[in-house]
C-alpha cells in the first residue's frame, strides 16, 4: 500500500512542477509583451515598408527573367524541330 501511495506522491510533485513551469513561461511572455508595447514601432514599420518595397521589386525582376527564359526555350525548341 506504501508503494502506491508513494508513487501517486511522485505523479503529484510532477505535475505541481509542470504547473508551476507553465505558470512562469505564462508571466515571461505576458512581460515581454507588455515591454514590446511600450516601445515606439514607428521605426520598425518604416523598415519594414522598405524591406517589402524592396522584396516585391526583386520578386518582379526575378518573374521577368524566369518568363523572358521560357520565351527563349520555346523559341531554341520551335527553331530545332523546323
Amino acid at each position: 500500500m506504501s508503494r502506491l501511495t508513494i508513487k501517486h506522491g511522485r505523479e503529484l510533485l510532477l505535475q505541481s512542477r509542470s504547473k508551476v513551469v507553465a505558470a512562469l513561461a505564462a508571466s515571461t511572455a505576458f512581460v515581454a509583451v507588455q515591454a514590446q508595447a511600450a516601445l515606439d514601432t514607428t521605426a520598425v514599420q518604416t523598415s519594414l515598408t522598405g524591406a517589402q518595397t524592396t522584396g516585391e521589386t526583386v520578386g518582379g525582376y526575378v518573374i521577368a527573367l524566369v518568363a523572358g527564359l521560357v520565351v527563349v526555350g520555346l523559341v531554341i525548341g520551335l527553331i530545332k524541330k523546323a
